[in-house]
């Protein structure tokens, strides 16, 4: 669209000002472009992060900064935002924190709500920082879908040289669409020496809608069931397996030291402890601790099966396998583990049934050949 407004964040030292000058101009000259408003820091002038007044030199920044962007959109919100090639780092990630704190009230009153924030990369090493900036305003200030953020790599095939676009926008529903019709009509140019490549897209692929209400709600019965029911059909279980994982516990202070030692005597707990597990023999655990560090010990009997490993640090995996399903086993092997294995505490517990044709339903579920809520 013509009579865009534009804002450029430029940079603060005199050096600068001449390239500074001649990227203006060149925007401004633009003939879809009206306005262009400048934004400097002047007390980032000769800034030192090391000095005993940093501190008011990034406020200063941060309050000039808001104090340009609303003075300058009185009349016109802003259509975009350029950092320049001599903006810097550290004013870049003011203008960041201005954005992404500000969001609210800033974004809706000072910017349009498809503008963009532009910047190139000429030098892949010093400039890597404008990439991780414009990432952050994406995720940070952006953050409404379908906000995007884009790069494009350009090669002028006249002279070799390459650079790269970096493009963030703040949920435009065109934009991908716009990016591509733009990259087609350069290519098109015979009179354009620029041939661009999308590097990478993020985001862009969703269009948020505030209070969305669908137009119909899908229920079990809107779709083919026959085949999900036919599996379930074929299920079989005959058996339940416990997973356990144990951890020391940094909550509190204690003087237990685990060991191998420490392992088997919570091993034989459960088998002393657990009425499931009293078939048990002590000649049936076998213990094997001399494949790495920790230790492991394992035992296999008509009823099950029991696996106890410790990393040999401060971590502890129980696996119990039983030909029936109780859940009252599963809950009494993890209390006398952690009976004895005092410094340990349990992070993760997990329990599935296991059988035959893709289970994953448990005796319980199948009792009566009961079918399926949804069938």
């Amino acid at each position: 669209r013509d009579g865009l407004k534009i804002a450029m964040l430029i940079g603060n030292e005199d050096e600068t000002k001449d390239i500074a000058s001649k990227h203006y101009n060149t925007v401004q000259g633009l003939s879809i472009v009206n306005e262009v408003t400048t934004l400097i820091c002047p007390s980032m002038v000769g800034f030192n992060e090391y000095s005993a007044d940093a501190a008011n030199a990034l406020g200063s920044c941060e309050k000039h900064l808001y104090s340009e962007l609303k003075d300058s959109t009185v009349e016109k919100k802003i259509d975009a935002i350029i950092i320049d090639s001599t903006a810097d780092k550290v004013t870049a990630s003011i203008l960041l924190k201005l954005l992404a704190s500000r969001r609210k009230g800033l974004l809706g009153a000072n910017l349009e709500p498809d503008a963009i924030v532009i910047t190139t990369i000429t030098d892949a090493e010093n400039e890597a920082w404008k990439r991780n900036l414009m990432l952050r305003i994406k995720d940070e200030a952006f953050v409404k879908s379908p906000s995007a953020f884009a790069e494009i790599a350009f090669e002028n095939v006249q002279n070799d040289s390459v650079f790269n676009l970096i493009i963030t926008n703040d949920g435009g529903k065109q934009f991908i669409n716009h990016l591509n019709s733009t990259l087609t009509e350069l290519k098109n140019d015979n009179s354009n020496s620029l041939n661009g490549v999308v590097q990478i897209i993020h985001g862009g692929e969703w269009l948020y809608q505030e209070n969305f209400v669908p137009s119909r709600s899908y229920l079990p019965d809107d779709y083919d069931q026959s085949g999900p029911l036919a599996q379930w059909q074929t299920q079989k279980p005959i058996g339940h397996q416990f997973i356990l994982q144990l951890e020391a516990d940094t909550r509190k202070k204690t003087s237990f030291k685990m060991s191998s030692t420490q392992l088997k005597d919570a091993f034989k707990n459960a088998m002393a402890g657990v009425e499931f597990l009293s078939v048990l023999k002590e000649d049936q655990v076998k213990e094997f601790s001399d494949l790495g560090e920790g230790s492991l010990l394992m035992a296999i009997w008509p009823g099950g099966s029991l696996a106890a490993l410790w990393d040999g640090r401060n971590h502890v995996d129980i696996n119990l396998f039983t030909f029936v399903e109780d859940i009252k086993i599963g809950n009494q092997v993890q209390e006398k583990f952690t009976q004895v294995l005092r410094g340990f505490r349990t992070v993760l517990r997990d329990e599935q049934p296991r059988g035959m044709g893709r289970i994953v339903a448990y005796q319980r579920d199948l009792e009566g050949n009961m079918e399926p809520h949804w069938a």
